[in-house]
């Protein structure tokens, strides 16, 4: 079995698992769980809440002969509050909405997570890239309530490891303000 495929599977199980147990519902938060540091300005409306499920891809680096887990990208599947998927999110950082809106985004705040292993709370600002739709006049996003996420700790050691990729799962919920 390739390794594509087992993390592709992985995947559909993780989300369909998710979906049946009311998960996804869950997921999205009535209001962001987000400090004052990751407020967009006074002003701003919520256009929209989803829910990603995905992973934060990372390569092994060797950088003046030490080894590290480098940042490469998200890749992750956006989901309203049915469980519906409604879009993605990958390298850029973009996110794109199923009906072709589409908004690139560059951190403006960061906040570590207050749990354990998981990626920092995020505000951005944006700019759309993408056809007229539900995203395109969105200014700022909040990447909030995230799990997961984080750079493996091993596995990055030596020479042979280079180039070894690692596809770590998180989940997040997405903010997005006019």
């Amino acid at each position: 079995m390739s390794k594509n495929f087992r993390h592709s599977s992985r995947r559909i199980v993780i989300i369909a698992a998710a979906a049946a147990s009311g998960f996804l519902g869950s997921l999205v938060h009535a209001n962001a769980v987000a400090s004052e540091k990751l407020a967009p300005p006074a002003g701003s409306k919520t256009v929209m809440k989803t829910a990603a499920i995905g992973v934060q891809i990372y390569k092994c680096a060797n950088t003046d002969g030490k080894f590290a887990w480098m940042f490469v990208a998200p890749e992750a599947d956006l989901f309203d509050m049915a469980g519906k998927r409604i879009g993605k999110h990958g390298a850029g950082p973009f996110w794109e909405m199923s009906d072709g809106s589409k908004v690139n985004g560059a951190v403006a705040q960061r906040e570590d997570s207050t749990r354990p292993g998981a990626i920092p709370h995020l505000l951005l600002t944006s700019k759309s890239t993408g056809t007229a739709g539900t995203i395109t006049n969105v200014k700022y996003l909040q990447r909030v309530n995230t799990l997961g996420g984080v750079a493996p700790v091993g596995g990055c050691v030596s020479a042979s490891d280079t180039d070894t990729a690692a596809r770590v799962y998180y989940t997040a919920d997405y903010y997005f303000f006019e």
